[in-house]
């Protein structure tokens, strides 16, 4: 994540959303970019630091879906956050967005502060991950360098060993 505010991609084929979206996220001192279909908004993620993405799932070419797996299948992508959107209470599209990659969902009329609270549980859920992941690659390192000192101190004890015995046999 960015310092300062988070970039929330806002994807959706109906401009009316898109703008209700964007409002209610400015409110919440949310930046904001928007897409009006999943090309459209995987171009964004791949030219922008998006920090999570509300995504709507009913869009024609790609759905919000299968925008979502591909966004999950690329190693690029992959930690964004996704929410999916519906204005529908539709339990299996639910499911498929989930299985899909999608950490939420959200039902229409969407609540401004439960969708800020969800947007910004998920980026301290992705700033911890990457904490943990660096904190992870710093102890491999440590662990290397401290098998490089164990592999250097037993070298040195060998070679310690072969000069006392070579000593006693003279």
């Amino acid at each position: 994540m960015r310092a300062g505010t988070a970039l929330v991609l806002v994807v959706d084929d109906e401009a009316e959303n898109r703008r209700v979206l964007s409002r209610q996220l400015a409110a919440e001192h949310f930046d904001v970019v928007v897409a009006s279909s999943g090309a459209e908004a995987l171009a964004h993620m791949q030219s922008s630091d998006i920090d999570i993405a509300l995504i709507d799932v009913l869009m024609p070419e790609m759905d919000g879906i299968e925008l979502t797996r591909r966004i999950k299948h690329d190693p690029m992508l992959v930690e964004v956050p996704v929410i999916v959107m519906t204005g529908f209470v539709d339990a299996p599209a639910r499911l498929r967005a989930l299985m899909a990659g999608a950490e939420e969902f959200l039902s229409r009329p969407i609540d401004r502060t439960e969708m800020a609270v969800r947007i910004r549980n998920l980026l301290r859920m992705r700033a911890t991950h990457q904490t943990l992941r660096q904190k992870n690659l710093e102890l491999a390192r440590l662990l290397e360098a401290t098998r490089s000192e164990v592999r250097e101190t037993q070298s040195q004890l060998e070679s310690s060993r072969l000069q006392v015995v070579q000593a006693q046999k003279l």
